[in-house]
């Protein structure tokens, strides 16, 4: 991101001239911080159709959508410490937010139309001591990932063609390619200094889903119970733990990560539910322009429940070890040469999606774009994604319609200003 850099003693003088006219007018006291501004804005236009087995139907859509954000950076230097504050604001327009906390699956998806500002955090970082964060970021485990690269197009699997041709819905959620996480819920992150390549990254997060003084409705876990996610605001203590390794060796760039998060359930009258346990590994290879990755995910059965003895059946209890084990993957290609990115990623996963143990959530993303530097500051994306996925739908707690596939695709073409 190329930001511009506005000093104190520039901001004072331009508030300085401003005020000239006035006789008392007076320039503020100089701050201890520069300050940095910058941020993004992405559009794009695509087609999308989805093709379903069951409803036998082909429908074809053009659709746009927009993502934008202002970074704010404020920063100082004293006795070998770096200090200060970042804010990152939400810049999109938004939907009205109903009185259940939900606006719509896009909105849910990416929490823009209800929440403005994205990070609000402080920091302290030193090369003796590491990095100190407080407040509203992701934690380590997102912060060190490596997965499938994902520079070209819109981010492939891990952009915005679910915007597109929409989630698969809250009872067929699917373990991804990245660990079970609590996103920007307020938490305490640590990071050592990197020594000989090794750099290791400690979260604590008490209340997941918890930003400032409101609690943000879009954060789901990636199982079910009964048909109905659990919300990380039904969990606490989260605690990540995060290794990575980064090292060049001749012409070869090497990346390797590592991570378990967990967090407890909240209880709840009549059911007790699985702790949340997420394990991610990850690497990037990288030599001459050419990137190979992957991740591998496992979630275990986080979030479904242990047992279930409110409305149990006659003579049984209900329990998760019926279900299936979430897990996922990715891998991908890409190269970079002089303006041009060029990618190929790959993505799968599976999970419980419910309870009831009746079969397995499954989906493949494959996914393949292009990024062409035009201008500084400008870039042109295009991407083509293709999803297959078989899920079941829940009816009630004991009916489920088994075996519904649905494969998707969608095209976009579109753009990012970086300023």
């Amino acid at each position: 991101m190329k930001n511009k850099l506005l000093t104190s003693t520039a901001i004072a003088a331009f508030v300085g001239v401003v005020g000239m006219g006035s006789a008392h007018a007076a320039a503020p006291a100089a701050s201890a911080f520069n300050m940095t501004v910058g941020g993004y804005y992405k559009f794009y236009t695509g087609v999308k159709t989805p093709i379903g087995k069951v409803e036998k139907q082909r429908n074809y859509a053009l659709d746009m959508i927009s993502d934008s954000e202002v970074k704010f950076r404020f920063e100082g230097q004293n006795s070998g410490w770096n200090y200060g504050a970042v804010v990152e604001l939400l810049a999109n327009p938004g939907e009205p937010l109903a009185a259940d906390g939900s606006n719509g699956a896009r909105a849910l998806a990416h929490k823009k139309s209800f929440i403005n500002a994205d990070e609000v955090y402080a920091f302290a970082s030193s090369d003796r001591f590491g990095t100190f964060e407080f407040g509203n970021t992701d934690e380590a485990s997102e912060k060190m990932a490596y997965y499938a690269p994902c520079k070209a197009g819109s981010g492939l699997i891990d952009g915005v063609y679910e915007d597109f041709v929409g989630k698969l819905g809250g009872e067929k959620t699917i373990t991804g390619f990245k660990a079970l996480n609590t996103d920007d819920s307020l938490k305490v992150n640590y990071f050592t200094p990197r020594y000989n390549g090794v750099q290791l990254g400690l979260s604590y997060t008490p209340n997941p889903g918890r930003e400032g003084r409101r609690v943000d409705f879009t954060r789901f876990l990636t199982k079910a119970t009964t048909g109905n996610p659990l919300d990380t605001i039904d969990f606490k203590h989260g605690t990540d733990v995060s290794v990575n390794y980064v090292e060049t060796f001749g012409d070869v760039d090497f990346a390797l990560a590592g991570s378990w998060t967990h967090a407890v359930p909240r209880k709840k009258s009549g059911i007790s539910y699985e702790d949340w346990h997420s394990f991610h590994i990850g690497t990037n290879i990288g030599y001459a322009g050419w990137t190979l990755g992957g991740s591998f995910v496992w979630d275990g059965k986080s979030g479904l429940f242990r047992e279930d003895v409110s409305n149990p059946t006659p003579g049984t209890v209900r329990k998760s070890a019926a279900a299936h084990d979430g897990y996922g993957m990715s891998v991908g290609l890409q190269y970079e040469t002089g303006p041009a990115t060029l990618g190929l990623a790959y993505q799968y996963g599976r999970g419980t999606g419910n309870t009831l143990g009746l079969g397995v959530n499954r989906k493949h993303v494959i996914s393949g774009g292009a990024t062409y530097n035009l201008l500084p500051g400008l870039d042109a994306q295009v991407e083509l994604t293709y999803r297959n996925s078989k899920t079941k739908e829940i009816l009630d707690d004991t009916t489920v319609v088994m075996g519904k596939t649905k494969k998707d695709w969608a095209f976009l073409v579109g753009g990012k200003v970086t300023f």
